[in-house]
């Protein structure tokens, strides 16, 4: 996994390989822009992505409350397949402090790709 530099509302995540190690370049950490978040998955494997989801947030250092989502569930923040060489958008309003941050990981066909941030 590589990473970008920080961004506000839009994380970007662009997968070059699937399979037992994918090879993600994602947003290091995303800053919610009034809560909304949304993830810009680019498949640009060669072939079909049968899932990318965002899952597992954890809060971190001192902060102890458990993020919440306005919009649906967290089972939803999944892309669904996504052909080679198209995007998929996840919007996602989640409702918290400002301030806050939370680890969360991105999971491609299965397998951990990645470890970026999260801050309200």
């Amino acid at each position: 996994m590589s990473s970008t530099a920080n961004t506000v509302m839009v994380a970007k995540i662009n997968v070059t390989s699937g399979g037992g190690s994918p090879a993600v370049t994602a947003t290091a950490k995303v800053k919610t822009h009034s809560g909304m978040v949304i993830w810009r998955v680019k498949n640009n494997t060669g072939s079909t992505l049968d899932n990318v989801k965002m899952t597992n947030f954890v809060p971190t250092g001192g902060n102890t409350q458990d993020l919440r989502i306005q919009s649906g569930s967290f089972d939803d923040i999944d892309t669904g397949p996504i052909p080679s060489g198209h995007i998929a958008n996840i919007p996602v309003l989640f409702d918290g402090d400002v301030g806050q941050v939370y680890n969360y990981e991105i999971w491609v066909d299965g397998y951990l790709a990645s470890d970026p941030q999260l801050e309200i």
